[in-house]
């Protein structure tokens, strides 16, 4: 993970934009219903708790 964000820094990207990640019954994820948990299609909360 530290590999890529050190890339996407050598890109001169300075913002990352994310769509809804958290875990939802509809498929685009704007109705959350647990806003704890990343949905598992999407990864896991670690790998997301990693970027901050």
């Amino acid at each position: 993970m530290d590999l890529i964000l050190d890339y996407l820094q050598d890109l001169g990207i300075t913002a990352l934009c994310f769509s809804p990640v958290f875990y939802s019954a509809s498929n685009h994820r704007y109705y959350s219903h647990n806003y704890y948990t990343v949905a598992p299609l999407l990864g896991r909360n670690k790998a997301f708790e990693k970027l901050f």
